[in-house]
C-alpha cells in the first residue's frame, strides 16, 4: 500500500493530509503555519492510521504564496525526506488549486500575493483532458484580473479550517481552496497537470516572480 503525505503552507493557513493508495483521508488544517505544522502532520497520519515511517512519497507546495509558509513546508519535507530516504515532489502552488477545479475548458488561477496582488497562471486542458498551465505563475498588481483574454478567474484561498476545499461560488467567480488536498491530486491524480513537476530527493521554494500582466 503506497503512502502519500501532502503538505501544503501557501497561503496563511498549513494544511496536510495523507493518502493511502487510493484512499483520501481528511485534511488537516491549522492556524499558524510554523507553529502547527508537525502537530497537524502527526493528526494526518494518525487519522490514516499509518506511522511517518510507512511513508513512501511527499508532495510539497512550492509556491510562490506564503514566504514563511512555503519555507516551513519546504523545510519540512526535505527534512523527513532525507530522514526516510524517500522522494519528494515540489508542486507549484496554484497547480493544487487548478487540479480541482471541474468542467472549464480554459481558466485564470489567481491566489493573494499581498497588498491588493495576486499571483496568477492561466490553465487549459488538451483533447485527451489533461490539464496544461500555460505559463509560470506572474505577479499580477491590484488584486488581479477578473478574466484574462476571455479565460474565467478561479480564486484560490485559504482552506477554513475543518471544511471541505471546495467552497460555493463569490462574486461570479469559483472559488477553490488551495490545500493539500489538490497538493496530494497533483503528486498522480486525474486530470494530471502536464508541466513541471519535480519528483526529486530535494524540493525547493519557487521564487516571486516579477511584477506584471499576464500576456
Amino acid at each position: 500500500m503506497h503512502v502519500l503525505l501532502a503538505i501544503d503552507c501557501s497561503l496563511r493557513t498549513p494544511s496536510c493530509m495523507v493518502r493511502t493508495g487510493p484512499d483520501e483521508h481528511p485534511l488537516r488544517t491549522g492556524d499558524r503555519a510554523v507553529e502547527e505544522l508537525s502537530g497537524l502532520m502527526r493528526e494526518a497520519l494518525g487519522e490514516a492510521g499509518v506511522t511517518i515511517e510507512e511513508v513512501d512519497d511527499i508532495a510539497v507546495g512550492v509556491g510562490p504564496g506564503s514566504y514563511m509558509g512555503a519555507r516551513a513546508a519546504v523545510a519540512s519535507a526535505n527534512a523527513l525526506g532525507f530522514a526516510l530516504g524517500i522522494p519528494i515532489t515540489g508542486v507549484v502552488s496554484p497547480d493544487a488549486a487548478a487540479v480541482l477545479v471541474e468542467d472549464l475548458p480554459a481558466f485564470t488561477v489567481a491566489a493573494p500575493a499581498g497588498r491588493g496582488r495576486a499571483f496568477v497562471a492561466r490553465y487549459h486542458r488538451d483533447p485527451d483532458g489533461r490539464l496544461l498551465r500555460e505559463h509560470l505563475p506572474e505577479l499580477f498588481d491590484e488584486g488581479g484580473p477578473r478574466d484574462v483574454d476571455g479565460f474565467p478567474t478561479v480564486l484560490a484561498i485559504d482552506p477554513a479550517p475543518g471544511s471541505h476545499p471546495r467552497v460555493p461560488e463569490d462574486d461570479e467567480r469559483a472559488v477553490i481552496a488551495l490545500s493539500a488536498l489538490g497538493v496530494a491530486r497533483m503528486f498522480d491524480g486525474e486530470p494530471q497537470l502536464v508541466a513541471e513537476r519535480r519528483a526529486a530527493r530535494a524540493a525547493t521554494i519557487l521564487p516571486p516572480p516579477a511584477i506584471g500582466r499576464p500576456a
